[in-house]
């Protein structure tokens, strides 16, 4: 399996043309891809198997800094964390220890990473990608050569400002400067824990940066150091039975009081009640010892729930299927629709040429043999569209949805930047994929002059996305706003020109709002607009023959798709839609058939309950 892991790997690196793309893709590679690229295999570890300091022992100083770090002994290589540290040489070349074990588990692409970064100083810190290891990134600093406890604080300061930086949110440390430099083991533990409280306490993104600092330190045989931990966070002396000589001696006394040496090599002892605080929440709901009850399923209480079920099901389905049939819908294919003796579709079959080439406008007749009651809507329809699909559904930035232009996520990748790294507006593939056909619909009057239908293009959304998830920024005008942006690619006009209306252009234009809340099945339809009712449409959209003229922008050839142009009105139910009725229906003619079967069955094969007991009068 191991073997078969590797060639994958293998195979997979071979594809790509240099050790850059590599890491861009295992970085935005999803979790469970990436995990099949482990060296380790399925033996990772995660934070939440590692328990923080305060969960350790009790804890009455640093209380919130005990809660952001660990103590933990393993394999550093298989931690899936934000960040590892690699105490590397100054030449950043592959050596022994931890150095030569993180190489070795990342891949021959770490050297060739660490190879571009022309050494690194005694102190300073350098960070790589993580490639096949767990942790996302590599940040490798050189401790000191000349026991200078100062080069040895630089090191983990400068690990944490990288961290800062980059806002990774959780780092783990191996013992550094004490292999082949010999800085004293009790004063490096001194050193990496109280350098990561000062900075923790220090920093100005404390409030804003969490960091979950896992500090692993191992010391070979002189486990006894790490009972140095409790100083900086208990006001009592730590029990000097716990000052263990070996790690054999600790692995005893964790599994004589019954503590998990799994992860932890720091080890709390067994206290007297009352002596420390139980981190358990003291309600039945939290510990699952809720009273409960579970109905004797027997013929009297089943039969009449399957008849229950059915009878109610069914008129409600009946219902439902009344108030769709009685909406009235017209719909209308036209992706074949011809300008000229030229199909549309081919015409912009090419999606980078449509900016260059004027619109193609073709159009449609048809006719409505009744009256259209109000209201009226305006639909799109699109098949064989997979807006479903997992990274076109991530592909969007929501912050930048609330206001802020600038602000540009990574999910958005490869539409996050135009040339000269000019942010997008609205970023993301779901954004540039936006449905961008125009309809002008006209009714044919007899001896007079066709009547346009007016649209209109707000009150389509839902209330919801429109008031908390799509706001525009304070600026006025929009347009400066926005300055320092650039359109998606495949749109023909920036985000602040979508609507001759300010309040409607930009990240609140509804049309917008509306493409963003992405199709559950590759078949679908969207609202376009709805038909302001007034003039000769002030009750209904009359019958009679109409036109319909489509600016043909949406390219669908690429993938074999279909657009359709619908006409459909509404009831209390909703739009057209046969579907739910018929599934109440069904539901409730299967419980009655069921209900129907199990009591024939039960009337003459079955028993009551004083039988099923055994429990008989002589």
């Amino acid at each position: 399996l191991e073997a078969v892991k590797i060639s994958k790997y293998i195979s997979f690196v071979r594809k790509m043309a240099h050790y850059s793309a590599v890491s861009e893709q295992f970085l935005n590679m999803p979790l469970a891809e990436k995990r099949k690229f482990y060296a380790c295999g399925n033996n990772f570890v995660t934070l939440e198997n590692i328990p923080t300091v305060d969960k350790m022992f009790h804890c009455d100083r640093n209380v919130e800094l005990a809660k952001k770090f660990s103590l933990w002994q393993g394999d550093i290589t298989s931690l899936e964390i934000n960040a590892i540290v690699n105490a590397a040489n100054s030449a950043l070349r592959v050596g022994g220890g931890v150095d030569g074990a993180i190489h070795r588990a990342a891949g021959k692409e770490l050297s060739k990473e660490t190879a571009t970064l022309g050494g690194c100083a005694p102190g300073c810190a350098k960070i790589t990608h993580g490639y096949r290891l767990p942790a996302k990134y590599v940040i490798h600093t050189v401790g000191p050569t000349d026991g200078n406890p100062e080069t040895l604080k630089s090191c983990y300061k400068n690990c944490f400002d990288i961290c800062n930086k980059k806002a990774l949110k959780s780092i783990a440390f191996p013992c550094v400067g004490t292999g082949i430099y010999g800085f004293p083991n009790d004063k490096a533990c001194e050193i990496a824990v109280t350098t990561a409280l000062e900075w923790l306490k220090t920093t100005e993104n404390m409030e804003t940066v969490k960091f979950d600092i896992h500090v692993q330190c191992i010391y070979g045989k002189q486990v006894k150091l790490l009972t140095l931990w409790p100083n900086y966070f208990c006001e009592a002396e730590w029990p000097p039975h716990l000052h263990c000589q070996n790690l054999l001696t600790v692995r005893k006394l964790c599994t004589k009081l019954k503590l998990s040496v799994g992860q932890s090599v720091l080890c709390r002892p067994q206290m007297a009640r009352g002596e420390y605080q139980v981190n358990r929440p003291h309600s039945k709901f939290r510990q699952q010892k809720l009273n409960a009850w579970q109905p004797i399923l027997t013929a009297g209480s089943v039969l009449p729930t399957f008849f229950v079920i059915g009878l109610a099901f069914i008129p409600i389905g009946v219902a439902l299927l009344i108030a769709s049939n009685n909406v009235q819908e017209l719909v209308i294919d036209y992706t074949d629709c011809v300008m000229e003796e030229k199909l549309c579709k081919d015409e912009i079959s090419d999606p980078t040429k449509i900016m260059e080439n004027p619109p193609c406008r073709c159009l449609v007749a048809f006719e409505l043999h009744h009256d259209f009651s109000a209201p009226v809507y305006i639909y799109y329809g699109l098949s064989g569209f997979y807006q479903n699909h997992r990274r076109y559904v991530k592909s969007r930035d929501d912050v930048q949805l609330l206001g802020n232009p600038k602000h540009v996520s990574s999910d958005c990748f490869p539409f996050q930047y135009a040339e000269n790294e000019i942010p997008i507006a609205p970023c993301g593939a779901i954004a540039n994929s936006m449905f961008n056909d125009t309809f002008l619909i006209k009714y044919k009057i007899v001896d007079q002059s066709d009547a346009v239908v007016p649209l209109a293009y707000d009150e389509i959304a839902w209330p919801s996305d429109l008031s908390k998830k799509f706001r525009n920024p304070d600026s006025v005008p929009l347009s400066a706003a926005f300055e320092g942006t650039s359109k998606p690619p495949y749109w023909r006009k920036p985000v602040y020109e979508l609507s001759n209306v300010s309040s409607a252009s930009g990240f609140q234009n509804e049309s917008l709002i509306v493409w963003m809340r992405s199709a559950a099945l590759p078949n679908f339809r969207k609202l376009h607009s709805r038909v302001l009712h007034v003039d000769n449409f002030a009750n209904a959209l009359p019958k009679g023959n109409y036109t319909v003229e489509i600016t043909y922008n949406y390219p669908v050839a690429s993938f074999d798709g279909r657009k359709r142009f619908i006409i459909s009105n509404a009831s209390w139910a909703g739009g057209k839609n046969s579907f739910l009725g018929i599934a109440y229906i069904v539901v409730g003619t299967v419980c009655i058939v069921m209900g129907c079967v199990f009591l024939f069955v039960h009337m003459k094969f079955g028993h009551s309950l004083t039988e099923m007991a055994a429990i008989r009068s002589p």
